[in-house]
């Protein structure tokens, strides 16, 4: 498993959002985030890419949607 030091301060309130949750919509973890300023969507689906990329989350797929 990746290291959690390869995690940005962003990556890491995304993971916490999504061990928070559970499986979840990227909206869902876009509401989730205790961010000053809301992100935007794509900045989130962005983000969670990257974590997928790095090893730390994977994806299913339910219809249209992508659940992390």
């Amino acid at each position: 498993m990746p290291s959690a030091k390869s995690l940005s301060a962003l990556e890491h309130k995304v993971m916490q959002a999504v061990w928070s949750l559970g499986p979840s919509t990227v909206e869902e973890v876009r509401q989730a985030l205790d961010v000053s300023n809301p992100l935007a969507d794509s900045t989130v689906r962005t983000l969670l890419k990257r974590l997928e990329d790095k090893g730390f989350i994977t994806h299913s797929v339910a219809g249209r949607t992508n659940l992390y």
